[in-house]
């Protein structure tokens, strides 16, 4: 019997892998029966190299890149677990983060898609519960109100991050770099919808979750280290791109008409200022990633949603 799936999807990368996979076997009692099933989207290595010798790993290698959203439910369809992790690759166990997992699930009564506290490498807070996008909180993003606005409800939908960051509190958005659920509950909900390739995926699942009666809980009681952004670092244009994309698809899917477009119109205005903002600072402090932002955010002016 297995009682933790952990859900990995890899694209690219080896030893990184190989230390997440290593960490949750380090910290995790032997009491707790896992699988890892890693669903691999590569195209430049064979990932199979940095998986060998580590045990209870079910590897799925995918010809193509089928997104994050579409590998993840590949894993969940072959899970046997009674709990499934969604595990990022760029993550790393410091504690026995499962066993309070279980723990805190059984205690709320499942119906849960639960976070935990994610920590920079070097071991300070960072962010990972949101709020469900609005017109404001995403005028707060799209022109930079939320630097100066960080507490603010209204235009930072971060702001949880800054005032109960060690609070075990009802959120609206768990970041999907970890989330921790039921197996049955996930494979209810048909599991992340595909037409995420990749963002977004985890904010419309806690929308559907919670629109069915369950819950989303941030628990900070464990803690891991995100190292965040891994997989796009040598790929800026399509993090910008896909972000734009799954962005307006997301605001489409769940709000009405008008609504709708008056979120296209603070999306592309924002995308638009950032153009020159970027191709300026990049001429002013001679920085080639200046432009090449600038660069991307005009092509992704040209995401429709």
């Amino acid at each position: 019997m297995i009682d933790v799936s952990i859900l990995i999807v890899n694209y690219n990368k080896g030893e990184m892998l190989r230390e997440c996979i290593e960490s949750v076997h380090r910290f995790t009692p032997e009491s707790i029966a896992l699988e890892f099933i890693v669903v691999d989207n590569s195209d430049k290595l064979d990932v199979r190299e940095f998986l060998n010798g580590l045990k209870d790993v079910v590897l799925i290698q995918n010809q193509t890149n089928r997104g994050f959203a579409a590998a993840n439910n590949q894993g969940l369809a072959v899970a046997r677990g009674t709990y499934v992790v969604y595990l990022n690759n760029d993550t790393l166990f410091l504690e026995d983060t499962l066993s309070e997992m279980i723990r805190f699930y059984q205690q709320i009564g499942g119906n849960a898609l639960i976070g935990c506290k994610f920590l920079n490498k070097d071991l300070t807070h960072q962010p990972s519960v949101f709020d469900f996008d609005t017109l404001s909180n995403r005028f707060g993003e799209y022109f930079f109100v939320y630097h100066i606005a960080k507490r603010s409800k209204t235009f930072n939908k971060f702001h949880l991050n800054y005032t109960h960051p060690d609070t075990t509190m009802q959120v609206d958005v768990a970041k999907g770099a970890f989330l921790f659920s039921g197996r049955e509950e996930l494979q209810r909900l048909g599991g992340f919808d595909e037409t995420f390739f990749f963002y977004n995926e985890e904010n419309d699942l806690c929308w559907r979750l919670k629109q069915s009666g369950g819950q989303i809980w941030y628990h900070p009681k464990t803690a891991i280290i995100h190292l965040g952004g891994s997989t796009t670092e040598d790929m800026p244009y399509f993090s910008v791109k896909n972000l734009a994309k799954t962005n307006l698809t997301y605001f489409q899917k769940h709000n009405p008409p008008l609504k709708r477009w008056m979120y296209y119109l603070i999306h592309y205005t924002g995308y638009a200022i950032r153009v020159p903002l970027f191709a300026i600072q990049g001429f002013v402090t001679a920085d080639k990633g200046y432009l090449t932002k600038s660069w991307n955010y005009f092509r992704s002016l040209f995401q429709l949603p």
